[in-house]
């Protein structure tokens, strides 16, 4: 992932997407203006989703740089946390955490019984769950079941979005 990139100055990155504005006055000779590349309106639903206090959990630190990253240019505070015992500590230790954000497969345990654990202490906890492969169908039924949500790796960036959407919008029904 190239964060930041711009070749030069009528470029601007826009979700990911580079967006290149042509200026007429820069046209080589015999070349015809292009318009603007399509520039999607942002989400309002999204805009208007507050900042959460969220516990990432992931043992792999590559997927946790990527999703800290994510999380925080969406304006979440993150404390991260690459096992189950130091996501107990993080989230002992942060009496303000609004949402879970973990990895299914955790080298000492699950992240579904992480977040049952978690759950048990403070109900009203959000819970999104990822995986890389499938934790069944019996693992899924329970997940959604408790209203929680899943997602698989990889995901896009607009299935993180949604899955954060709706459980903030879950949070606001409880």
């Amino acid at each position: 992932m190239f964060e930041g990139l711009c070749l030069n100055p009528d470029c601007q990155q826009y979700c990911g997407d580079f967006i290149i504005f042509i200026s007429p006055t820069k046209l080589l000779p015999g070349t015809v203006p292009q318009t603007p590349a399509f520039r999607p309106a942002p989400d309002a639903t999204l805009e208007k989703m507050r900042p959460l206090q969220v516990l990432l959990v992931d043992d792999d630190v590559s997927v946790l740089g990527v999703l800290r990253g994510l999380l925080e240019n969406l304006g979440h505070a993150v404390i991260s946390a690459d096992n189950a015992a130091d996501a107990e500590l993080a989230f002992s230790g942060h009496g303000q955490v609004e949402l879970l954000l973990t990895d299914y497969n955790l080298a000492e345990t699950t992240g579904l019984m992480l977040a049952k654990r978690f759950t048990g202490y403070r109900p009203g906890l959000r819970v999104i769950l990822m995986s890389g492969g499938d934790p069944g169908q019996e693992t899924l039924n329970e997940i959604r079941s408790r209203d929680w949500a899943f997602l698989s790796k990889p995901m896009s960036h607009s299935d993180l979005l949604m899955a954060l959407k709706n459980s903030c919008s879950a949070r606001m029904a409880d």
